[in-house]
């Protein structure tokens, strides 16, 4: 049999969390996000398309490594959420809007080009985490990347060597998420 020995009232309080973070970022770009919330284990802050569908996630950091986070933006311009996320059952706690804005890059190097030769490229950009300088042929879908790429975080300019075939090229600059492509020029391998 099972018998009461004790009883006590137990109260339960509505969980609750904020956020703060810049209005409008560069695709691509860090990003600091200040939070308040329970910090239970396994929370995190991520950045999702507005209105995405309660339990989504995209980059993110757990709130365990600190306050604030750091967190990419995606790469694509558009309108995001910033959201404290529950670990256990992904219940959005705040959340605050956050608009990715167009990224623009240039490149410049040689018009042409002798096969395997070493190239200089000058770049301007965003210069996010993982975004890089390429050689691809002429026409290749924009997702695509050459043999040989060079990180922006290399510096400017950065040095690329050329492919073995000759043909029309191009020289891009290309986002480290998504692959898109910010800027390109042509070049013809000799």
């Amino acid at each position: 049999e099972y018998s009461t020995l004790a009883r006590t009232t137990v109260t339960v309080t509505a969980v609750s969390g904020s956020l703060t973070a810049p209005r409008s970022v560069v695709a691509g770009a860090d990003v600091e996000v200040s939070w308040t919330g329970p910090d239970n284990s396994g929370d995190f802050i991520t950045i999702v398309e507005a209105g995405a569908e309660e339990g989504s996630w995209g980059n993110y950091a757990y709130t365990a490594e600190g306050n604030p986070v750091t967190l990419q933006v995606p790469d694509v311009a558009g309108e995001y959420e910033v959201r404290y996320v529950t670990g256990s059952d992904y219940i959005t706690l705040a959340s605050v809007p956050l608009t990715a804005e167009r990224a623009t890059a240039t490149v410049s190097g040689p018009a042409s080009a002798d096969a395997l030769a070493f190239v200089e490229v000058s770049w301007t950009g965003p210069g996010n985490r993982g975004d890089f300088i390429t050689i691809v042929p002429a026409g290749d879908p924009d997702d695509t990347w050459g043999a040989y790429y060079a990180y922006v975080q290399d510096g400017d300019p950065v040095q690329l060597q050329v492919p073995d075939e000759p043909g029309d090229y191009e020289i891009r600059y290309v986002t480290g998420q998504s692959y898109f492509t910010l800027a390109r020029q042509a070049i013809t391998v000799r």
